[in-house]
């Protein structure tokens, strides 16, 4: 009977271990692992979104004001269209970002872009989206900007 009540215990122990070690922090689930992505190299030019997705990332930058875990903005506008790793090198979305990337090179691991307008493969000032920035962390978006979103 006490082998039977120690053995029990120890199962328990054991369930509990792996269901804490399993347990993940709500801000960075599907989060941890971002990687350089980019769904636009296969598109056909122009690019068009639909009107929802566009009213959706109008929403979200009229939304933001502190930061923000990056999995709540991937629940809201789905998986972005392109992931930089700004650790290395980064294609420039505009004459703008380029400038705001030069002054905070170091403050951001990750650029997440959706878009809702893209003439062709290259940038273009007149392409429309909405960039995240992500923060050395890997988990917070403390900045978001956009190329004629409001049009």
């Amino acid at each position: 009977m006490k082998l039977l009540f120690l053995g029990i215990c120890a199962t328990i122990i054991l369930f509990a271990i792996v269901g804490f070690s399993q347990h993940s922090d709500k801000r960075t689930s599907n989060n941890d692992s971002l990687s350089p992505m980019d769904e636009t190299e296969s598109w056909q030019y122009p690019f068009q979104a639909p009107e929802e997705k566009r009213k959706k990332l109008l929403g979200a930058l009229s939304e933001f004001k502190d930061p923000m875990p990056v999995s709540d903005l991937f629940r809201e506008l789905g998986k972005p269209d392109r992931i930089d790793d700004l650790r290395k090198e980064s294609k420039p979305l505009s004459p703008y970002e380029s400038g705001f990337m030069a002054g905070s090179k170091d403050r951001f691991s990750y650029r997440c872009i959706w878009f809702a307008r893209k003439a062709s493969k290259s940038p273009g000032l007149s392409d429309s989206w909405l960039a995240a920035y992500v923060d050395k962390d890997g988990k917070t978006i403390s900045i978001i900007h956009n190329n004629w979103l409001k049009e």
